[in-house]
Formats: C-alpha cells, structure tokens, sequence
C-alpha cells in the first residue's frame, strides 16, 4: 500500500525514496513537507521564473534524551542573472531564530565557482569551490 501511495503521490516507491537520500530513513513529516514542497517550488518557478529551494528536517533526541532539537526550516530563492553571476536569498530557523541570508556566486571556470554571503546575525563568508562531474 505504500508503495501504491508512493508511487501516485511522487512518481516513485519507498525504496526508490530512501536510496535516493542515501540510504536513511525518512519521517512522514520530511515526506509530506517534501510533496508540498514540490508543488510550491513549481508553481512559483512557472509564475515567478524564480528557483526556489524548500528544505525541512526533523529535529531529534538531545544527546542525553531530555532536550529535543527543533526542527529545520530553509527556503533559498535565487536567480541565475547570467551564465556566471547567480543570486541567492534564503531564510531559515536557527536555535529558534529566523536568520536571512544573501549570496552571490560567481562561476570563474567551468569547474571553479566563488561565492560570498552575509547573514541577519552578522556572520560572513566566502567560498571556492572546485567540482568535478563524472557521468
């Protein structure tokens, strides 16, 4: 039955679903967040011609059981302006704050991107990364 649900809801099965987030496990919430998610990300895309990225995780256990983490939150919407330059703003829940973040990216190469933020609490950054891709 699951399988069934699955497959009409996402277009693949339970297990298709777990080796696709490598191997764990994932809770009705995550699963459920992630069919809404779904859905807003393309209907703001059509509409908008904005990238939308939802991401949401269930908080767990604390270390000694008694405390438990909350869960997480994080929308980024962004645009791609050129074939080099994309722009990023995302917001998320941390330690129970919303925090806003803005990054910029700058693709140097083809396998070499460089990309800077700033966020609401003050922290900043940069970053290089080199990629590689294998097919």
């Amino acid at each position: 039955d699951a399988d069934i649900l699955s497959l009409l809801a996402l277009g693949k099965t339970t297990r298709e679903l777990v080796q696709g987030d490598g191997g764990g496990s994932r809770s009705p919430k995550e699963l459920l967040a992630g069919i809404v998610s779904n859905r807003f990300q393309e209907n703001i895309k059509k509409s908008t011609g904005l990238d939308v990225e939802f991401d949401y995780k269930e908080g767990e256990n604390g270390k000694n059981g008694d405390a438990d983490e909350e869960d997480e939150i994080r929308v980024t919407v962004g645009k791609e302006l050129s074939r080099r330059v994309t722009v990023k703003y995302g917001m998320e829940r941390r330690g129970g704050e919303t925090v806003q973040k803005a990054t910029t990216e700058y693709k140097l190469l083809e396998n070499l991107l460089m990309s800077a933020f700033q966020d609401t609490e003050g922290d900043f950054g940069g970053e290089l990364q080199f990629r590689l891709e294998f097919r």
